[in-house]
Parts: C-alpha cells; structure tokens; sequence
C-alpha cells in the first residue's frame, strides 16, 4: 500500500488520511503504519494544483455538511481538535 500511495495517490486519500486514526486492533502497528504514510500526506513539495483540488474538495464538503446538518458525522464532520 505504500507504494501506491506514494506513486499513485490521489489528493481525496490524502485528504482522508488527514482525519486516520487507529481505533481497534494492534494500535501500536496502527500508529506505526500511519507514520509510513506521514510522506503521502504531508508532501514535501505541494503543487499550486493539489492545493486548488484540496480547497475545491474541502469548501464541497463544507457545504454538505453545512446543508444537511452533518456536523456530528465521522466522515465529513471536523476532525477531532485534540489530535493535528
């Protein structure tokens, strides 16, 4: 999965990846495995493209949420605060 991330990733998986917690299971592998992604994710270099896909993705989903009162949704709701 690495490997597809890194060659072929789009810019909604790391979008989703934003939000990725471990919650069940081996947490410590959970951890460990999100920390090999922290590269798609967090890209050293951003281009003006991705960046204009992430606000054009975000302000959509904003705008669902907002219409169909989904703040409470897992998904397409806030991130937790207490976790960057």
């Amino acid at each position: 999965m690495d490997q597809y991330f890194q060659r072929e990733g789009r810019d909604w998986e790391r979008y989703a990846w934003l939000k990725a917690r471990t919650v069940a299971g081996d947490i410590e592998a959970g951890e460990a495995w999100l920390q090999t992604l922290r590269p798609f994710v967090y890209r050293r270099y951003l281009d003006f493209t991705a960046l204009d896909g992430l606000r054009e993705m975000k302000a959509a989903i904003t705008a669902e949420v907002a219409r169909r009162e989904l703040h409470e949704d897992i998904k397409r709701g806030a991130a937790d605060p207490r976790r960057p």
